[in-house]
């Protein structure tokens, strides 16, 4: 922050000016006078208030009340015992830590510094004293320099100039109005003090589905649910959860809510593509929604289509796409052929709106299928699966009308450690790839899924769709062939769990036959982010891949550029944040990279 007086500027050759004087030329003892400190931790001695005040300077008693007066401090002291005379202990025993504070900035301007340092000049304080403080600083930075650090965004307000760390990065910088408008770091800790309202997640520019910046407005979804529910909850906090996006044509949004005090799930959809209204009015909707009532928050209706908005709303366990959600726990597990014990709670492990979801039933975990291809895939994948080279999870039922499968719980603990385990994980997918390809009917071609996702990216981030277009025609320019081993096509560490026999597979839902190549570079890169894992952690899992998959699989830098790419749409998809634009490019960044080595 500049003021009149005292001014600081760094040009591009990188030397430091104070008041138009290189510090190199200073000597130490002129540049020490020129900065004074206010600290977290007020310094005070042993010795009277007065001389704490005018502690290393020759000060008449009258410039010490003056110091104090402007530091809002003049008033409590001479309501101490004896004044300005009082002794303080240590550290000034006895005193709060507002009144601390406004000593030390009082001694600050008996100095008169050019440049004044404040490092959390109001942390600890309680509301009170921290306003107490606040308005004795407007008396400390009138003409002159201060650089700030602090946490508070009621003090970095105040500030010219406003620059975000963020892991030891500078996160954004500018003017702090520019930045509490923004969708940064910046707006977020003005949102956490209640200074500004949580950013909205920018959306894509779709003229199909003008609905994108409502459904990605927690704000607006909130008032949404709250016209719905007519006052029978109360919606304390809507937050995004899962988004599947196909430009042009629909839209998925899972969120989770909480309203008076309990958590529940809700999913809206916009689509272009189909009328929603009249599949809400579908006399099987209405049905299915009907089983569900006693299940969601008391008052609101299960399934409901909003003209306002253009939007199908359900609320969990309701998805009209997956009937088998619907049916009480003690009919799904019948229909699924599992015994359990009678009224048992499932556990929802995973969902995909409109896809898939997952559920815990006592020892047994139930899988629901909305698409019939994709149920029968899955039905042959865990039928196959005691013949595999590995182990997996045994069949245990299945209905075919409900399309859910059933299998028996895993006992293990979830693979933490992708690294360490690389080498474990090389081993099981060489057994797996070995192994004879008989009832695997789809062959995976990752091409086909790259052009899709960049097809994705360059709805969501317009100014990316050259580059990555330019990534898949280079990628284009050679594809591998297809190859013929058995592959687990969704394949990454949460597949997998560690137990007493070693590494097993939770499912092969969506296996196919394809190059190793294409395994090993989908575990590799999954745990990319576009933040702070990249490419150097994914070399670093490949190094174990490889060896104990015992050979490096031809054409794994092709695949790995793929995997990544595939990945580039996850920022946008999972729990997007407000950054999810720049996450999206560094990852099309990564993919770049990964291909060019």
């Amino acid at each position: 922050m500049r003021g009149s007086s005292g001014s600081v500027t760094i040009d591009v050759t990188g030397s430091v000016l104070l008041d138009g004087h290189d510090l190199r030329d200073c000597s130490l003892a002129w540049l020490r006078a020129q900065v004074g400190f206010v600290l977290q931790d007020t310094a005070l001695f042993s010795g009277t208030v007065a001389e704490n005040i005018a502690y290393s300077r020759q000060a008449s008693r009258d410039h010490v009340v003056q110091a104090a007066r402007r530091a809002g401090a003049h008033d409590f002291v001479v309501a101490l015992p004896q004044g300005y005379d009082t002794p303080l202990g240590p550290g000034g025993l006895g005193l709060s830590g507002g009144q601390r504070q406004r000593l030390a900035i009082a001694r600050t301007l008996l100095r008169d510094p050019a440049v004044v340092v404040l490092d959390e000049p109001t942390i600890g304080l309680d509301a009170a004293s921290e306003r107490a403080v606040v308005d004795s600083l407007d008396a400390l930075l009138r003409d002159r320099t201060t650089v700030l650090i602090t946490h508070s965004l009621r003090l970095a307000r105040r500030a010219h100039h406003v620059v975000v760390l963020d892991g030891g990065r500078v996160a954004e910088q500018g003017r702090p109005d520019e930045l509490v408008a923004g969708h940064g770091h910046f707006r977020r800790l003005a949102a956490a003090q209640g200074m500004a309202s949580p950013p909205r997640l920018p959306a894509p520019a779709d003229v199909a589905l003008r609905q994108l910046n409502v459904l990605l407005d927690p704000d607006a979804v909130a008032e949404a649910l709250h016209d719905q529910l007519k006052g029978h909850l109360t919606v304390e906090g809507v937050s995004v959860r899962y988004v599947r996006y196909k430009p042009g044509t629909n839209v998925v949004v899972d969120y989770d809510v909480t309203a008076s005090g309990g958590n529940h799930r809700v999913v809206l959809m916009a689509a272009a593509d189909r009328d929603l209204a009249k599949r809400a009015a579908r006399p099987a909707s209405v049905a299915l929604a009907e089983k569900v009532t006693e299940r969601i928050p008391a008052g609101a209706p299960p399934l409901a289509f909003l003209p306002a908005l253009d939007v199908l709303l359900q609320w969990l366990p309701l998805d009209v796409w997956l009937p088998a959600f619907a049916e009480t726990p003690d009919d799904l597990a019948r229909r699924a052929g599992v015994d359990v014990p009678v009224a048992t709670q499932p556990r929802l492990l995973a969902y995909k709106p409109r896809r898939r979801a997952v559920l815990r039933m006592g020892a047994h975990v139930l899988k629901l299928y909305a698409d019939a291809d994709a149920f029968r895939s899955a039905a042959r994948a865990l039928l196959a699966g005691p013949r595999r080279p590995v182990l997996t999870a045994a069949p245990a039922g299945m209905d075919a009308a409900l399309q859910v499968t059933a299998q028996e719980v895993l006992s293990g603990e979830p693979l933490q450690d992708a690294v360490a385990a690389a080498a474990e994980v090389g081993a099981l997918l060489a057994a797996l790839h070995g192994a004879p390809t008989r009832a695997v009917g789809r062959r995976l071609d990752p091409l086909v899924g790259a052009r899709q996702t960049a097809a994705t990216v360059g709805a969501l981030v317009p100014e990316l769709a050259p580059r990555v277009d330019r990534l898949v025609a280079r990628l284009a320019t050679f594809t591998p062939s297809v190859g013929d081993a058995l592959c687990h096509g969704g394949f990454h560490a949460r597949q997998l769990l560690v137990t007493p026999d070693g590494l097993a597979v939770l499912d092969f839902d969506e296996m196919g036959v394809g190059r190793g190549a294409l395994v090993l570079a989908t575990y590799a890169a999954h745990p990319l982010d576009g933040r702070s894992v990249g490419l150097d952690h994914a070399e670093e899992v490949l190094h174990g891949l490889v060896a104990g998959y015992g050979r490096r699989p031809q054409d794994l830098d092709w695949h790995v550029a793929v995997a990544v790419l595939r990945r580039a749409v996850f920022p946008f998809r999972t729990a997007p944040a407000v950054d999810w634009p720049e996450r999206v490019e560094r990852m099309v960044g990564t993919a770049e990279a990964a291909l060019a080595r």
